[in-house]
């Protein structure tokens, strides 16, 4: 797989459900091309006669969603309780140049940061956690692309670090245990000037604009 050079400036159960087809249709008429299947999973924006919107999505076969501790969730202020224990986070390795792979995962854009020192601690977390990958939910036209809402309302963009903690070997064994991954989520929202901060993952979006194994590249070599 090709490579880029990129430089980087709710602890929940992920909802997880198994992906089965890798046919390509256009998301809500932007640039990005996602996957879609009979049995495949999607989200209301996208909703189709060929894929699964989130409130059936623990009807699902292999699906890990429907438990009590699930993400997404609405959070709504005026009945959250502020957790006073909570410490500020930690941050390790997030201003190093890296570089890493940018793909196409048939649902968004995934940046990985397997090859970097970024760690993350403090908060409410047991330890130190490796960050492993980023990636972003967004909508069209500057509407409804989170996943998480407030008060009910969903952001234009939502962007999630995923990390695993140090001490175990695999996310695959990470993922058995609850304090295995953490996931850090930050919402966007539309300004009226460009942050040129975010050009070079901005300009790389239409060499990624079809899945891997769609019939065009879904990773490539770009100069960050």
């Amino acid at each position: 797989m090709n490579k880029i050079l990129v430089t980087f400036f709710l602890i929940m159960t992920p909802c997880l459900v198994q992906t089965t087809d890798s046919s390509a249709s256009r998301q809500g008429g932007g640039a990005i091309v996602r996957s879609t299947a009979g049995a495949d999973w999607c989200y209301i924006a996208e909703t189709s006669g060929s894929c699964t919107e989130p409130p059936l999505w623990s009807s699902m076969a292999n699906s890990k969603c429907g438990g009590k501790a699930q993400s997404p969730v609405n959070i709504v202020r005026n009945v959250a309780v502020l957790d006073y224990s909570l410490k500020k986070f930690m941050f390790e390795g997030y201003d190093n140049v890296i570089t890493a792979d940018v793909m196409n995962n048939g649902y968004t854009v995934e940046v990985s940061l397997a090859q970097s020192a970024a760690k993350i601690s403090g908060g409410k977390l047991t330890g130190k956690y490796k960050a492993l990958q980023f990636h972003l939910h967004w909508g069209k036209a500057g509407e409804n692309g989170s996943e998480h809402q407030i008060d009910s309302k969903q952001m234009p963009v939502e962007l999630h670090i995923v990390h695993m903690k140090d001490s175990f070997a695999s996310i695959t064994d990470a993922l058995k245990e609850k304090d295995g991954i953490a996931v850090l989520g930050f919402f966007f929202e539309v300004s009226k000037e460009d942050n040129s901060k975010y050009t070079p993952l901005i300009d790389v979006l239409s060499q990624v604009a079809t899945p891997e194994g769609a019939g065009e590249a879904g990773a490539g070599m770009y100069n960050f």
